[in-house]
């Protein structure tokens, strides 16, 4: 709850000082009339009850990005060539989504999307020239969504209220496909 204190100066004038008590934080603020003094309190302390509507939560600002960086540097005994897997997989995702979407924001029919952009990849077997050119194999097309499950269910168990669609896809898109082929 809000208080006011009025304080006469030397003059004969009037000043009003507000002083507003929420939990840790204290707001103080003067003012010459008291009718603007009673309004900031009315308006701060209904701000202030409702600033937990205006919170976005962590989860839903969390890029795709972020989430490999945090199993990256969260897991102690990863090997060098995991993190350049890893490193691997997040930048042929982000040919797909953008490097800074948030996760939150890639539904299921992107995920569906990017394995089909995934698969017309070109890779090279050998050298880096165009005779050893082919497109990108099913298999590895699962690792780097396996990658993203991967750091998605870390996130999970850091406790992180994220969906694995990285998962949903592997089961509903690419299995059935290396199945058929």
């Amino acid at each position: 709850m809000g208080s006011i204190t009025k304080i006469n100066n030397k003059d004969g004038s009037h000043k009003f000082k507000v002083k507003i008590s929420r939990g840790d934080t204290i707001f103080c603020k003067s003012f010459f009339d008291e009718e603007d003094a009673k309004l900031y309190i009315f308006y701060k302390e209904r701000l202030i009850d409702n600033m937990k509507n205006f919170e976005i939560p962590l989860h839903e600002t969390l890029t795709l990005e972020q989430i490999f960086e945090l199993k990256i540097e969260k897991t102690t005994k990863i090997q060098r060539k995991e993190i350049e897997d890893f490193n691997l997989s997040l930048s042929r995702l982000q040919t797909c989504f953008g490097k800074n979407k948030c996760y939150s924001e890639i539904s299921i029919e992107d995920w569906t999307q990017a394995v089909k952009s995934i698969m017309h990849l070109k890779v090279y077997r050998g050298a880096k020239n165009k005779n050893g050119e082919r497109d990108i194999s099913l298999k590895s097309v699962k690792k780097i969504f396996a990658h993203a499950s991967s750091c998605i269910t870390f996130c999970q168990n850091m406790g992180f209220k994220i969906d694995n669609k990285p998962m949903i896809v592997i089961k509903n898109t690419i299995n059935p496909l290396i199945k058929s082929s």
